[in-house]
């Protein structure tokens, strides 16, 4: 599957909802980096258990952006020997600074691509493979607690812009398309 990558429309980098400018002062301006685009694309398997095919699908991500990275630790596999972890697995680990709008930008999009995955996983299994039953279970739960969760957050950044006093910043903001709800599709 070609890679389309979901851009931020907002005209801001870091995906601002409203006109105008937030000055920020010191190493935390410099350090910010900022999430521009992402592509989510299916790549899927066969595996077994026992004597039964199933369909496990896999997701492959693409983040694209401007990154001022805090920390990058890059294991060194030649201490593989000396570690505890005897699979010889490695683990790197990248820490950046987003700020709060920019990450609700990496929320809205990768849950926008996630759901449209799930529509071709949902037509690959109607060819007779499908995922792992337990797997299927553990996933729903893991996206009904994430929405869940995303909507308590929404609650709770949308009381904040009630807040009186809020000097030079617009009082109500019209959110980019990318982050405004969808309608679902009828089945």
């Amino acid at each position: 599957m070609a890679k389309q990558p979901q851009r931020n429309p907002s005209g801001e980098a870091d995906g601002a909802p409203f006109d105008g400018e937030v000055s920020v002062m010191g190493s935390i301006a410099r350090e910010t980096s900022t999430l521009s685009a992402i592509s989510l694309d299916l790549v899927a398997g066969v595996g077994r258990v026992g004597k039964s095919k199933y369909l496990v699908p896999y997701i492959d991500c693409d983040i694209e952006g401007t990154f001022f990275p805090r920390e990058v630790i890059l294991s060194d596999q030649d201490q593989s020997e000396s570690d505890d972890d005897d699979d010889g697995e490695t683990s790197d680990s990248l820490s950046i600074v987003l700020s709060y709008d920019n990450v609700a930008f990496l929320f809205a999009q990768t849950a926008g691509r996630y759901r449209s995955l799930l529509e071709t996983v949902r037509d690959l299994s109607a060819g007779g493979l499908r995922p792992v039953p337990g797997r299927i279970r553990f996933i729903a739960e893991a996206l009904r607690t994430a929405s869940l969760e995303l909507a308590s957050a929404a609650d709770e950044i949308e009381s904040l812009e009630a807040t009186p006093g809020d000097g030079d910043a617009p009082a109500t903001a019209t959110p980019p398309a990318a982050v405004r709800p969808r309608a679902r599709k009828a089945d």
